[in-house]
């Protein structure tokens, strides 16, 4: 991962984008569970608490962190007090049932029930099982407010008059400690409990752990109750800059005094220490906590060459912490579906794939979205398809990227297989222009296929169904769709993740022989994967019906005809020439089997139609034997085609008519060709799509409305 980081640091330097580094011990704070402003006095006593609601501002808090547990001004701490048995927790969950209820109960026997938990329940911050080594909350807490705020303060030096409050603020919690901060929390935790307002049962989370196995922490952050006394709060934005430069002025301090160990790190550099050091760790979307490099000499087999820590990659500290904040810029929130996009569905585990060109433009371009999927619904008027996509991302590259020589895309994605270790999935670069080619050849071959068109209701409940047309996929969409296996008469998907996010890439990207390999692992899938669901909509298609997939899979139907046609021109089969080919015409041919079927059942069993018609009866015996299931063809379509000979009528008689023609022209094409034996992957999926195509004349019988329920068959 780090020759991927570096380079994307590298870019950002030479496109001139002015990064806020951030001193690798100064973290964000977590933005989950409940989070409370505890104010000090002078005397460093509390004088107030008051839940952090604005989302905003707790996103911009940050502290101090050197070591898990131990930090400064904001500290995870477990609830204040716990029970020990298990009905006492269930009697306090009742009562906390109660606050939050329409008609809490009354101060009195909120005073009553209080007292009598109060008098069953020990403190939360001691633990009563603790061995001599180990600490509780109380102990951290209390070297965060001792050691940690030394530290702090010994780093930081003269203040300024702006940043005056936060040194203040370390002087203030050297005045107190965790027994006096608990005790005090606890009477504010009680206090709110008495009163009447709305928001007592969240206290009592505060106060009482009561449900679960594991305590939720509870963030708490000091601060001045005197703000206004100052230029800045204590965690204003402008404050946090201070302490932040204070500390990479510190530690760069420190580097000199330590020398150069080599005469060059892994990437050139020569100034700077920190060689010793952990890599920084950087909490990104998606994966969580990620860190650089890890390879800790405490797993025996990472000794195996007599390397291990920082001595088996050197890289000095400032190009960590060059790297470190430009992986925090490209996943920032608002780049997402620019620069990053979430790609976890795709492979079964947490992944991100991330993506920029070497030469950034003004405005980054939707590249993830390029390849994962522009977020909102495919009716966007503002274009969530590939096709306006591709025209946003062209229009943004076009000019002084394209022109530049050196100008090329990388793309890379980060998994986390286990959970825990940061992993590069793929690694991969393009030329600019390779990519605005290439999107315009997706495009391209995604109508690789005849006019299909299948029936779905609208985006609004209670819209009539209609007929549309196929999108184009996106490569991320393409996965989704390999990865999903249909069962039940396509009714029941299950996911198996035989293709990742990279697969999709190499389809989009990807030239001979890797191109080739994975377009044939990817029909040789589609074809076992989506057999059932794609015979199931042709019928559906015949029927003028509504197959239902459910709101998440639904978009499956109009993507899987595109994908079929993609594949086919990956493979080199264009539809000038395959739709000539005997596999296609089984397909129509069994098509038109269908829709005169539709027509005889109409006319002569007064719309009586069979759970499923003579063509898809036989689509599976002819994608596996082909001339076997012509012989059966002829044997099951005589009541229809001696009916459509003889009958006369109206308008539906025309139309069977015109089946009755069409199967003629068809059958005398394939009397003209030499019939395979047996069928390859491209001869099946150009089968599908015989099957599933439709002419001008065929949608005239378009007309009804009728719809499958969930799991019904046709």
């Amino acid at each position: 991962m780090l020759n991927e980081v570096f380079h994307l640091s590298e870019s950002l330097k030479r496109t001139g984008v002015t990064l806020h580094s951030w001193h690798r011990h100064f973290k964000e704070c977590p933005k989950g569970g409940q989070a409370f402003f505890v104010e000090l006095d002078d005397q460093g006593h509390v004088a107030n608490v008051a839940p952090i609601t604005d989302p905003q501002i707790r996103a911009e808090l940050r502290k101090y962190e050197k070591a898990a547990g131990y930090s400064f001004p904001s500290f995870n701490v477990p609830p204040l007090m716990q029970f020990a048995d298990q009905a006492t927790k269930e009697r306090a969950a009742k009562f906390r049932k109660a606050l939050g209820s329409k008609k809490p109960p009354e101060t009195a026997v909120r005073d009553k029930e209080l007292a009598y938990l109060l008098s069953v329940c020990r403190s939360g911050w001691i633990r009563s099982d603790k061995g001599a080594r180990s600490k509780d909350a109380m102990d951290k807490l209390n070297d965060c407010l001792s050691s940690v705020t030394h530290d702090v303060m010994t780093m930081l030096g003269e203040s300024t008059e702006e940043s005056r409050s936060f040194v203040e603020l370390l002087r203030r919690a050297q005045q107190t400690d965790g027994a006096a901060l608990h005790e005090r929390l606890k009477e504010i935790a009680m206090r709110e409990i008495r009163s009447e307002q709305s928001e007592a049962a969240e206290w009592m989370d505060v106060l009482f752990f009561h449900s679960g196995k594991v305590p939720k922490n509870i963030a708490i952050t000091l601060e001045l109750v005197d703000q206004s006394q100052f230029a800045y709060p204590a965690n204003h934005p402008k404050v946090q800059a201070w302490v932040n430069d204070r500390l990479l002025a510190t530690e760069t301090i420190e580097e000199r005094h330590q020398g150069r160990l080599i005469a060059a790190d892994a990437f050139g550099g020569v100034e700077g220490g920190g060689m010793n050091d952990s890599f920084p760790e950087i909490k990104v979307p998606v994966l969580g906590n990620v860190k650089l490099r890890a390879m800790s000499s405490e797993s025996p087999c990472q000794r195996r060459y007599g390397l291990a820590d920082a001595r088996s990659f050197y890289v000095l500290q400032p190009a960590r912490l060059e790297m470190k904040t430009a992986l925090e810029w490209v996943t920032r929130d608002e780049r997402r579906g620019k620069t990053w996009h979430d790609v976890s569905s795709l492979g079964g585990a947490s992944a991100m794939l991330i993506t920029y060109p070497s030469e950034l433009p003004t405005e980054a371009p939707e590249l993830a979205g390029l390849f994962c999927g522009v977020e909102g619904d495919r009716s966007d008027p503002d274009g969530s398809l590939f096709e306006a996509c591709s025209h946003r991302v062209a229009k943004a590259l076009k000019g002084r990227l394209v022109s530049s020589r050196n100008a090329e895309l990388r793309v890379f994605v980060l998994t986390k297989p286990d959970g825990f270790r940061t992993k590069v999935l793929h690694s991969s670069r393009y030329s600019i222009q390779h990519l605005l080619d290439s999107a315009d050849e997706w495009q391209e071959f995604c109508r690789n296929s005849p006019p299909v068109m299948i029936r779905q209701f609208g985006l609004k409940r209670g819209e009539e169904p209609v007929w549309q047309r196929p999108i184009t996929p996106y490569p991320a969409e393409v996965v989704w769709c390999l990865n999903t296996v249909w069962q039940r008469m396509g009714t029941h998907a299950e996911s198996a993740f035989d293709f990742q996010i990279a697969d999709g890439l190499s389809l989009l990207l990807a030239d001979d022989p890797v191109l080739r390999t994975v377009a044939t692992r990817a029909i040789k899938a589609i074809t076992s994967n989506s057999l059932s669901l794609l015979l199931v909509i042709g019928q559906a298609i015949h029927l003028g019906k509504v197959h239902r997939m459910g709101r998440v899979y639904g978009k499956q139907a109009l993507l899987l005809p595109q994908i079929l046609g993609l594949l086919l021109a990956k493979l080199d089969y264009k539809k000038g020439i395959y739709m000539k080919n005997p596999p296609y015409l089984i397909g129509r041919l069994l098509s038109l089997a269908d829709q005169l079927h539709v027509q005889y059942c109409h006319e002569v069993r007064k719309g009586q139609v069979p759970l499923q018609l003579v063509g898809n009866g036989l689509m599976t015996n002819a994608m596996d034997t082909p001339e076997f299931a012509l012989a059966l063809f002829w044997q099951r379509i005589k009541p229809y085609y001696s009916w459509a000979q003889t009958v006369q009528g109206g308008e539906e008689v025309r139309l069977a008519k015109y089946f009755l023609g069409e199967i003629g022209r068809v059958c005398a094409s394939l009397s003209e060709r030499d019939m395979p034996s047996r069928c390859s992957d491209t001869d099946k999926v150009a089968m599908l799509l015989g099957y599933l195509a439709r002419s001008d004349r065929e949608k005239s019988n378009d007309d009804s409305s009728k719809t499958l329920n969930e799991g019904e068959q046709e």
